[in-house]
């Protein structure tokens, strides 16, 4: 996948060894842009109440020390590899304290996929919209006996939290939901982190449906010539397999779903203009390769709040994903689409 357009390259860090080691290694390499963000999520920190944030915080340690203590072993590692304090760390990747925390409403709709089946493959364009002051990097990885993966990821964050495949063919991505009945379970980034090591569809599914969730987000796993997207509450779940043109962005589709949306504030508010855009593109197409794709996903209808998001509140598109499931390889770009070279990466 090629543009004409110029960017640099999305900076590519490799590990290995047990949760610990590999964790530790990927600190060291990305400590400077840690300590950075953990710096100016503090600020935020502080718009919390720190009594609610406390207890909160030792009750999602507790359940993840029983449900993921591999996963959190790999946190520890990050954390010591970068210098930074483990706890602000864990905080950092609890994005569940925003809403019990009590600081504010959710604010962070972003993201958008397409994904068109093939008879033989599935071809999926995402969009991966994030804070402005983040960035992002790749993760090659091969930790402990699970699958080798590459993963798009966010400083600070666990891997899995963006677009990534791994070596059993097993492709996901992921889109922010704000669900009601958010409560102490096994954290978002968490869940999506074990997905990284599952070999097929199935698994994957497991893992995200059958412990306690702490909120809801819209998984969705990519096999050969199989897609299934999976909407989840904390409480709730719905399945479907897609088989036509698909588009998702922030908010539920299923029915049964519906109930468990939280509303964002319409000043805040951007996934139904991404989602009608990108449906009323994608259904004016006499057929849907990945460069029909991208150049959906470089749209700019409904400025600011477009599907190529330049500046939305807080928000902006840190970069964009493409990838055929025949392939165990993704072409990224690392910023705007409109803008941006992809380049591709190969497992």
């Amino acid at each position: 996948m090629t543009s004409e357009k110029n960017e640099t390259k999305l900076r590519m860090i490799t590990v290995s060894g047990d949760h610990y080691t590999a964790g530790y290694k990927i600190g060291q390499k990305t400590a400077p842009e840690i300590r950075r963000i953990l710096e100016l999520s503090g600020e935020q920190v502080k718009k919390q109440d720190p009594s609610l944030r406390k207890k909160y915080s030792a009750m999602f340690l507790n359940l993840v020390k029983d449900a993921a203590p591999d996963i959190l072993d790999e946190l520890r590692g990050v954390a010591d590899g970068a210098g930074a304090n483990f706890d602000e760390l864990f905080m950092f990747n609890l994005k569940e304290l925003e809403t019990l925390a009590k600081q504010r409403l959710p604010e962070s709709e972003n993201c958008t996929t397409i994904i068109k089946p093939k008879e033989d493959r599935v071809l999926v364009g995402h969009n991966e919209d994030g804070d402005h002051n983040n960035d992002l990097f790749l993760l090659k990885a091969k930790i402990g006996d699970n699958p080798r993966f590459l993963a798009l990821c966010y400083h600070g964050w666990l891997p899995g939290a963006a677009a990534a495949v791994n070596s059993a063919g097993l492709f996901q991505t992921i889109n922010n939901i704000f669900s009601t009945d958010v409560r102490v379970g096994l954290p978002l980034l968490f869940h999506a982190r074990t997905a990284l090591g599952a070999k097929g569809i199935e698994e994957a599914e497991e893992v995200i449906t059958a412990r306690k969730r702490a909120r809801g987000e819209n998984f969705i796993f990519y096999k050969g010539n199989t897609c299934r997207n999976i909407e989840t509450s904390a409480t709730r779940h719905k399945t479907r397999d897609v088989t036509v043109p698909y588009v998702h962005t922030n908010h539920y589709i299923e029915k049964d779903m519906l109930p468990m949306q939280l509303k964002i504030p319409p000043e805040k508010a951007s996934t139904l203009q991404r989602s009608a855009r990108a449906q009323k593109l994608v259904r004016e197409q006499d057929d849907i390769d990945l460069d029909t794709i991208k150049r959906i996903l470089a749209d700019h209808a409904n400025e600011p709040r477009s599907i190529c998001l330049h500046r939305f509140l807080h928000l902006r598109t840190l970069g964009s994903v493409l990838f055929d499931t025949s392939k165990k390889e993704l072409h990224i770009s690392r910023g705007l689409p409109c803008k941006a070279r992809y380049y591709t990466y190969a497992l």
